[in-house]
């Protein structure tokens, strides 16, 4: 009985462990996405938190650590995403097309509902330390390299032409859904403010047409 106790309190210690270190990494991510990594402090952090900077360093042990975790957690979200791309078996290509089609939307809803995480990425990111910098040029490197997985597998399946060149096409497409994300959910100015005129479906459902159809579209 004594031991069933212990078993259920430590669950629960680790249960509200993982929450409270899931609520310290939500505001950072907000403070990180309205202020910028150079002007948030771990006191505002544990300010809005309403914790002590004790708790903050239990869980961190500084705001860059914090920042990092904060996009790794992001990346690994994002290749989750792009891995529901991955094909197991032959399809037409109109089947192909509507897969992309979905998965661009997922890839666009994620971006739209994760707007801090990605105002971090695109904007914020690349005005922070070297680390922190690093960190977010490589989720962007981790989606190129998950493309070019799902490229390859579709040509093992006879779905591309096999003297695609993958790393020129998956660097291609990366860029084009990445740069569009940006300009979609920013502007051309890279407002954190701005909001987006078009829906996530039809960016999606372009995005795919442009990829298979080029500029002059579906014949």
């Amino acid at each position: 009985m004594q031991g069933e106790c212990r078993t259920k309190m430590t669950s629960q210690r680790k249960m509200e462990t993982a929450e409270r270190k899931q609520q310290l990494t939500e505001v950072a991510l907000g403070q990180l996405a309205l202020n910028g990594y150079h002007k948030t402090t771990v006191s505002d952090v544990v300010k809005e938190a309403g914790v002590s900077q004790g708790t903050f360093y239990l869980y961190f042990r500084s705001k860059e650590e914090a920042a990092l975790h904060i996009i790794e957690e992001g990346k690994t979200e994002l290749l989750k995403v792009l891995e529901q791309g991955y094909r197991n078996e032959e399809t037409t290509v109109e089947e192909m097309i509507e897969s992309t089609i979905r998965l661009f939307y997922d890839f666009f809803s994620f971006a739209m509902e994760h707007r801090n995480l990605m105002i971090l990425l695109f904007i914020k990111g690349y005005g922070a330390d070297t680390p922190i910098h690093k960190a977010a040029l490589e989720t962007f490197n981790a989606l190129e390299r998950a493309s070019q997985r799902n490229l390859e597998r579709s040509r093992e399946l006879h779905l591309l032409p096999q003297d695609t060149d993958i790393p020129m096409q998956a660097s291609l497409i990366t860029n084009m859904v990445t740069s569009t994300i940006s300009s979609w959910l920013f502007g051309p100015g890279l407002d954190v403010n701005h909001t987006p005129g078009i829906s996530a479906e039809k960016m999606a459902r372009s995005a795919a047409m442009f990829g298979f159809y080029g500029i002059i579209g579906n014949k």
